[in-house]
């Protein structure tokens, strides 16, 4: 009987002490997420980024027709034109609007579609013994379409992480 009792005495604390754990490692987690919020702010709003004026879902549909793009996927729902970036949802809008700023920079091809190389007549190609060498460098030509594509990948990586 005795025995029964400390059993259901241990117990009781056991479970007590089970919640105050867990309350306090709720509460540590609120104050980190309202950190991680505050800081990313700070950060966005640091970097002054303001969304061009086509940065409105009608507004990057007719942008994306007038340079000849079809099937553009995703157009974003949000809009941030004019708008400075100030926070992790704008950041998101905003790094949804790059890409396809980027499909227009290069005709509607991805990364992956385009030739690493330029020819010396300007066509892409991924041989480097077509490539075009530079005079300077005496390396081939780069396809700048194609380093577009990975400082858009850089930067829209960073807006997302900030949402």
């Amino acid at each position: 009987m005795v025995q029964d009792r400390k059993l259901r005495v241990a117990a009781w604390v056991g479970g007590v002490l089970a919640c105050l754990i867990l309350i306090g490692s709720g509460i540590a987690y609120i104050v980190i997420g309202i950190n991680g919020n505050n800081e990313v702010s700070n950060q966005v709003t640091r970097e002054q980024i303001v969304g061009s004026p086509d940065m409105t879902p009608a507004a990057i549909t007719a942008a994306a027709a007038a340079a000849g793009l079809t099937n553009v996927p995703d157009v974003p729902t949000c809009s941030v034109a004019n708008q400075k970036i100030t926070n992790g949802d704008q950041a998101r809008c905003f790094a949804s609007y790059m890409r396809i700023h980027a499909l227009e920079a290069s005709g509607g091809q991805t990364y992956a579609q385009m030739g690493t190389y330029l020819t010396a007549d300007g066509t892409p190609t991924s041989d480097k013994t077509k490539a075009a060498i530079d005079p300077q460098t005496k390396k081939p030509v780069q396809n700048a379409a194609r380093q577009t594509w990975v400082t858009e990948t850089a930067l829209t990586t960073g807006l997302n992480m900030s949402y």
